[in-house]
């Protein structure tokens, strides 16, 4: 089982948003940033009227679950995902509104002819990718001369007292709960770089004060790494662990490391 394995994330990781909530949840309730994720993303896009956007890997379209009522009238939305079962739930969440069209696809090979997005968007989803360089060609092969990419990811040092807690807990435990390795804040540059002219990095500032034992456990068994070295007995356990920390601490700090990459002019 990888986290860049397109049968694992259809038929267990993504087959239904319940792994993908645990996640949200956490960072959506006990984040200390000053501006929600969702918020920092979509002015990082900053649509413009009349623009044609595309979302690689929309999941179920949590993004746009708070930010679709900004977009300009005439916008128009594509969104996609490899998960059908991810399809399915964002088009239940936004009942399907004019301007939004759904569409199961694979990102490394997009059914659309050249140059027709403004803008492709891939939130937290290039790490999942069997290889993100080609989801990333096909990103700038769609765009438009003066369109822009972006790509949010997490860095080496994402939610690391995590892990340190999780070996607490479990001394053999050896791995590591981010799934960033693939494309993360340090090697994303690199990968975009070969495709767009010019590249940005836009960190996120915010980390974690986590004060619900419970959510934070569902958060470890709902991640790839914890579904590997951790049975769902193992739950409650985990749980009350959590819930010693909080007491004895107030809370748990686990430190974010997280940003998007912004690239314009694609090379042709």
């Amino acid at each position: 089982m990888t986290i860049n394995d397109p049968r694992y994330l259809k038929k267990y990781q993504y087959r239904d948003p319940g792994n993908l909530n645990s996640r949200i949840t956490i960072h959506t309730l006990f984040s200390t940033g000053r501006q929600d994720w969702a918020g920092f993303i979509f002015d990082q896009i900053n649509p413009k009227a009349g623009e044609q956007m595309l979302e690689l890997g929309c999941g179920h379209a949590a993004q746009w679950q708070v930010n679709l009522t900004r977009l300009p009238a005439d916008v128009d939305l594509i969104l996609s995902d490899l998960s059908m079962g991810m399809i399915k739930e964002a088009r239940k969440m936004l009942a399907a509104p004019d301007q939004v069209v759904f569409l199961n696809q694979e990102a490394q090979s997009l059914a659309f002819p050249d140059q027709v997005f403004d803008a492709v968007i891939a939130n937290h989803m290039l790490y999942h990718v069997p290889v993100p360089a080609r989801a990333i060609e096909e990103a700038a092969r769609v765009l438009k001369p003066q369109g822009r990419f972006l790509a949010a990811t997490n860095g080496a040092k994402h939610m690391t007292e995590l892990d340190t807690l999780l070996r607490e807990f479990e001394p053999s435990f050896e791995a590591e709960t981010a799934m960033s390795r693939p494309f993360s804040l340090e090697n994303g540059r690199g990968q975009i770089e070969p495709f767009f002219e010019s590249v940005e990095l836009i960190p996120y500032s915010s980390d974690l004060w986590v004060t619900d034992a419970e959510l934070l456990a569902d958060y470890v068994f709902s991640t790839p790494t914890g579904q590997i070295w951790f049975c769902k007995e193992q739950i409650g356990d985990l749980s009350v662990f959590f819930q010693r920390k909080i007491d004895q601490d107030g809370g748990i700090f686990i430190q974010k490391s997280t940003g998007v990459f912004r690239a314009a002019h694609p090379r042709r």
